[in-house]
């Protein structure tokens, strides 16, 4: 059985003084190597503000 791309997830909820809903943001990896979680993170930075529902 062959193995899928490695991959990154950070979930994040929308309200940090709610705990429903929430947005998870996945990072694959094409080169066979595990994602850095900077990119991850680096990505959430500039996204999640941005989102109308999110509060920040």
């Amino acid at each position: 059985m062959e193995q899928g791309l490695l991959a990154r997830t950070l979930s994040v909820a929308l309200d940090g003084k709610d705990p429903g809903g929430y947005y998870e943001i996945t990072v694959w990896s094409t080169s066979g190597a595990l994602p850095d979680d900077s990119v991850l993170l680096g990505i959430a930075e500039k996204v999640l503000p941005t989102l109308p529902e999110r509060t920040v």
